[in-house]
């Protein structure tokens, strides 16, 4: 069974503000620590899950507070390399470097799941890839063929069992490696 904590960024959904860098990793921090301020939360059963630039905002406070475990779907490696897949005659030294999960993930010290779609035309599976390999161990990447940037839960009981598969061996495995097939490739499709 699982709980979850589910917020808007300031200048999101129906949070108020304007968005900034600095500013939606401090909504994240608060979310994390009203989430601690709750009887029935064991702060060692916590799982982190962003999604696009949530993802990039996930990672920097799994730095910063680890988690159990991190799940990033759909995320970039960079604001500035997404924008430049986008906008390609824009140089990338005017693309503001921010949220910059590639010089981050290489820190973190959680298990990984990253989830994307092969089709998603906001970031590119070559985005999510990238920030993958560059992950340390223990890690997973699930595919999901034919799905876009926002599409992923649309693969309904196939998306939530991967979900829910990892997370049971990121629970069992105390800091141990987590299986994965002989290739080394995850053991899920």
């Amino acid at each position: 069974m699982f709980n979850l904590l589910l917020f808007d960024y300031r200048g999101y959904g129906r949070s108020s503000g304007r968005p900034d860098e600095e500013g939606t990793y401090r909504d994240a921090l608060a979310a994390k620590n009203a989430l601690l301020t709750r009887p029935e939360c064991d702060p060692a059963r916590v799982i982190y899950l962003g999604e696009s630039l949530g993802g990039a905002i996930a990672l920097a406070l799994a730095l910063e507070v680890p988690p159990r475990g991190l799940i990033l779907q759909s995320t970039f490696t960079s604001l500035r390399a997404v924008a430049h897949h986008h906008y390609p005659v824009i140089p990338p030294v005017v693309i503001p470097d921010a949220y910059p999960s590639i010089r981050r993930i290489a820190k973190l010290k959680a298990p990984l799941l990253s989830l994307h779609g092969d089709r998603d035309e906001v970031v590119p599976l070559s985005e999510g890839r990238a920030l993958y390999e560059a992950a340390p161990e223990p890690k997973r990447l699930r595919v999901f063929e034919g799905l876009g940037h926002s599409d992923l839960v649309s693969a309904g009981t196939e998306y939530a069992s991967v979900i829910k598969e990892w997370a049971r061996d990121v629970m069992a495995n105390d800091g141990d490696p987590l299986p994965t097939s002989g290739s080394g490739e995850p053991k899920f499709g």
